[in-house]
């Protein structure tokens, strides 16, 4: 199953996001947007079982199903991840500062 065709149901499902949001919110992820817990789903997506015909109820129910240790994990992922400093080929600046020292 292709992200594509997945992203069709994202609006359709859009009270779920915000209400998987708020969950994650109440337990204490402050940052949590109903944008985070759809990229958290949709990298969930290659390690799950996704049938032929999706759904809208079956993506309510994986996201419903996702957890607080899914969306840690998801977040610690993409911060090792990073941006891609070197994919342009330009120099990186390394300092820490551009402050001039008086």
């Amino acid at each position: 199953m292709e992200k594509e065709k997945i992203q069709v149901w994202k609006e359709e499902i859009e009270p779920v996001l915000n209400s998987k949001a708020e969950e994650l919110q109440m337990l204490g992820y402050e940052n949590v947007s109903p944008e985070d817990v759809w990229e958290c789903f949709t990298a969930k997506l290659p390690r799950i079982e996704v049938p032929e015909e999706v759904r809208p109820h079956w993506i309510v129910a994986e996201v419903f199903r996702l957890r607080a240790h899914d969306y840690m994990n998801w977040l610690t992922v993409a911060a090792y991840k990073g941006p891609d400093w070197f994919k342009d080929d330009e120099p990186v600046d390394g300092r820490l500062s551009t402050r001039k020292n008086s």
